[in-house]
């Protein structure tokens, strides 16, 4: 949300603008396929670079072994059964999956800013902002009908402080406070 301040003498007016959001499941859904996509893509490197991996257990590694090598790289769990032991392997880790593991966790803590922490925040403020609204009237909408219904409200001796005006449409808004200005 952006907050953009329209100057109105010694006092200023402040404009909220939203833009469309998407819904928080494709937001979920898009993250996890880009985690989904930086998984496969650490499993075929390993997978092309077996051979500079060893397994402690039987000395062989299978394809599940990258399977599972490849999680709990990424998750740095690391339990060092599986370890690398060429130099070309552990440049691969140290330069491709350690960034990759760095864009998985900040893709996991963003989704949780953004799903549930920057969710609470903004209910918080809105609760504080009723609060703090009385004797207003808010017009969704300022096309043909919300300009009608604001003139209205004006000729019945609404103060054009007390009208607040929500569109999409950043015009829209421009026309509302311009039509508040002169009406001031």
């Amino acid at each position: 949300m952006r907050r953009i301040r329209a100057e109105r003498g010694d006092h200023a007016l402040p404009l909220r603008i939203r833009r469309a959001t998407r819904p928080a499941e494709i937001t979920l859904l898009l993250r996890a396929g880009f985690v989904l996509l930086l998984v496969v893509s650490v499993f075929v490197v390993f997978l092309l670079d077996r051979d500079g991996l060893w397994d402690q257990i039987d000395g062989h590694v299978s394809v599940s072994d990258v399977i599972y090598f490849t999680m709990v790289t990424i998750t740095t769990v690391g339990y060092g059964d599986i370890v690398p032991v060429s130099d070309q392997a552990r440049l691969i880790d140290a330069f491709f999956v350690t960034p990759v593991r760095i864009f998985v966790w900040l893709t996991f803590l963003g989704t949780a800013y953004q799903l549930i922490i920057q969710r609470l925040i903004e209910e918080w403020r809105m609760l504080r902002l009723q609060r703090e609204l009385k004797d207003h009237v808010i017009l969704c909408g300022y096309g043909h009908s919300g300009s009608i219904a604001a003139s209205e409200l004006l000729l019945r001796g609404w103060e054009a402080e007390q009208i607040a005006v929500i569109d999409p449409d950043r015009e829209e808004v421009t026309r509302a406070f311009g039509h508040r200005q002169r009406r001031s």
